[in-house]
């Protein structure tokens, strides 16, 4: 089994860099305590600032969608405490979870894609497989009630 955690928490000084445009994303970070800044580095040398974010917000959750590159890079703009969450980790965590988590979580996946596809909704095929599996885990526990009456 490999040494890498679920969760780990990060300390980062005023004006570290967090991660970098291009680098894989395999982390997503939950701000404890801090500002941290979301930019694009521009070719010129200046910089696109797209959000400043605090305590309570999340950052990088692309790796909830795939391990490609990250679009933009992150700087902590005050001292930052961050929760960081692995992406492999908490996919094997999820795996032995109750069916319906696991399922919801790979629906939210899916969602995810396909907002990160310039917006572009999920094809029908792609929402078959998303009822088809919270149908199935349905049948399996047998929830012929609604939940919330």
């Amino acid at each position: 089994m490999s040494d890498i955690k679920l969760l780990g928490k990060h300390i980062y000084k005023s004006n570290e860099l967090i991660f970098q445009q291009g680098e894989v994303s395999d982390t997503i970070f939950l701000i404890q305590e801090g500002t941290v800044e979301i930019f694009e580095p521009k070719a010129d040398g200046q910089e696109k600032r797209f959000k400043l974010l605090s305590a309570g917000f999340a950052f990088g959750e692309q790796a909830l969608v795939s391990q490609g590159a990250r679009p933009h890079s992150a700087r902590a703009m005050t001292d930052v405490v961050c929760v960081a969450v692995n992406r492999n980790k908490l996919i094997e965590q999820l795996d032995h979870e109750d069916a319906f988590i696991s399922a919801l979580f790979r629906i939210l996946q899916t969602n995810m894609r396909s907002v990160s596809k310039m917006g572009k909704r999920p094809n029908k095929k792609e929402i078959k497989e998303m009822t088809d599996a919270l149908t199935m885990i349905e049948d399996e526990n047998n929830l012929n009630h609604d939940p919330f009456k």
